[in-house]
């Protein structure tokens, strides 16, 4: 599948057919999230919500490792185009859903669309270019990557505005369809001549182990208690399953996702880098606007805008990193400083406080966001660059998966301690005086995040109260927003923690010089 032979304006062709796919495979995981509310509005449904979310997390996330696999055997273009019309599919019906029921069902299907769509775009760039030119084009690639995924709150809350939330799925119609003729009309099908058997057993196996793991992690604490048999009953199943996955795997005579891949140090690494900073990126997503709306009373669309620096910070550092790592051919300095810088970032965040002005809160989030755009460029060449050219697939779609899992691990903890100490911190900022006037039953009450969140909550809540009591109430209010705050803080120094830990991971990467064509693979090595 070396496609480095293509005249440039051919390959310019495809990128632009690959780079629209993404963007809109990445937008689609948090676009919908300022759309909920309307769409409760219209089907109805609020016990089943956070599926609508959750399953296209579920689908998208277990369809990656398959699709990465499968693209080597088959070729990209053939899974990119199926991708592309399974995902073009799933919104229009998404789009025209008439029940809380079929919305699920459709943005399942849509998440399969889009992790055959992520498993591959990466993979485009390294079957286009030779390593030692390919360090450019995953920097756009990443930048891409991380403003979709971050410009989706923002898109999703001016489509669901001015028009319906039916159309953050409609708008993926006529985009898609562009990105599927650009593919089908420039990217020649080259697929591999060896011929292979398909790991169908360990394909299973592989997606029952991670929806059932994302099951556990998504609903853990959050829908059921982490000791309920719910919990307990997914968990061991997916003990079963990983076991039969690996024993399946050692037999296997091309196994969907090859162990020995693990013990190649170059690929190890960049797998370990994402899996503990894809978390990074997906907490500032859910509490910069958190912090945005409920601190600072912004509305959903302005908290949107204030994820440009963000985004922005992503582009910058994703771009200049693919140039310099072209240029320079060296990769692991660029791949560690960014750890430094997100974890640096996610310290400065961590300083955050009520009083934070908006330029001030908005320069913090540049450096992250240069950070995790270093991260995405520099790994990703890494981990391709280790790599047979008939195994870069697999090995690009691992990272993918494994950035996913981390993030969605990552969340899970952090959302366990922001609901564990939320009320703690809230009660260390009440002031006494205030506290005996309202008295402890009526206190207990009052302590709800949502009375900050939602001005309908505060007025019901506070409309039967005597007048002399709502000085205390304010007081008590102020008090929440402080409390708050500190606990968002808090959760920004823990990820700088999960950081923290790719740091050191990614100081064990070898530097290894880029190659300069497709065709002869690196020895893979430990």
């Amino acid at each position: 599948m070396d496609l480095t032979h293509l005249p440039m304006k051919q390959k310019m062709a495809i990128l632009s057919g690959a780079l629209i796919a993404l963007f809109l495979a990445a937008l689609d995981q948090t676009v919908v999230g300022t759309a909920l509310p309307q769409i409760v509005s219209d089907l109805g449904g609020i016990g089943q919500l956070s599926w609508v979310v959750t399953i296209y997390l579920l689908t998208s996330t277990a369809s990656v490792p398959i699709a990465g696999k499968l693209s080597d055997v088959y070729g990209r273009k053939p899974l990119l185009l199926v991708g592309a019309v399974i995902f073009v599919g799933g919104s229009m019906a998404a789009g025209t859903s008439q029940t809380i029921e079929q919305l699920i069902l459709f943005r399942g299907i849509q998440g399969i669309g889009a992790g055959a769509i992520m498993a591959n775009t990466f993979t485009v760039v390294a079957d286009l270019f030779s390593p030692v030119d390919r360090g450019k084009w995953l920097g756009v690639f990443g930048a891409v990557f991380g403003l979709s995924s971050v410009a989706g709150p923002l898109i999703g809350g001016f489509l669901t505005d001015t028009l319906s939330w039916r159309y953050t799925f409609f708008v993926n119609l006529p985009v898609g369809i562009l990105a599927f003729a650009l593919i089908t009309s420039a990217m020649p099908s080259i697929k591999n001549t060896v011929k292979k058997a398909i790991d169908y057993i360990g394909a299973i196996f592989l997606a029952l182990t991670l929806i059932m793991t994302l099951l556990v992690l998504t609903w853990g604490g959050d829908i059921y208690a982490w000791g309920s048999l719910q919990i307990l009953l997914l968990a061991a199943g997916a003990a079963i399953t990983l076991t039969a996955f690996l024993i399946t795997e050692t037999r296997a005579e091309d196994p969907i996702l090859p162990l020995d891949l693990f013990k190649n140090r170059n690929i190890a690494v960049p797998i370990g880098v994402a899996f503990f900073s894809g978390v990074a990126m997906f907490a500032s997503i859910v509490y910069i606007p958190l912090f945005a709306q409920v601190v600072q009373g912004k509305s959903a669309t302005s908290s949107g805008y204030i994820l440009i620096p963000f985004v922005f910070g992503i582009v910058i550092g994703s771009t200049i990193t693919g140039r310099l790592t072209s240029s320079l051919g060296k990769v692991k300095i660029f791949g560690v400083i960014g750890t430094i810088v997100i974890t640096a970032g996610m310290l400065i965040l961590s300083q955050i406080q009520v009083g934070t002005s908006d330029i001030q809160f908005m320069a913090m989030m540049i450096t992250p966001g240069i950070g995790l755009g270093m991260v995405l460029a520099a790994f990703n060449l890494a981990g391709q660059n280790a790599v047979p050219h008939s195994r870069v697939g697999v090995a690009t779609s691992s990272m993918q998966l494994f950035r996913q899992m981390g993030a969605t691990m990552g969340l899970a903890i952090l959302g366990s301690i922001f609901n564990s100490g939320l009320e703690q911190r809230i009660r260390a900022e009440i002031d006494p005086e205030a506290a005996r006037e309202i008295g402890p039953k009526l206190l207990d009450r009052l302590i709800d995040p949502q009375l900050i969140a939602n001005a309908e909550a505060n007025r019901a809540a506070t409309a039967s109260l005597p007048p002399e009591l709502l000085p205390s109430v304010e007081s008590l209010l102020d008090s929440m927003r402080v409390g708050l705050a500190n606990m968002i803080s808090y959760e920004f120094m823990v990820t700088a923690g999960f950081v923290g830990v790719a740091i050191f991971i990614g100081i064990w990467l070898k530097e290894t010089p880029l190659r300069h064509d497709n065709v002869e693979g690196p020895k893979e090595s430990s």
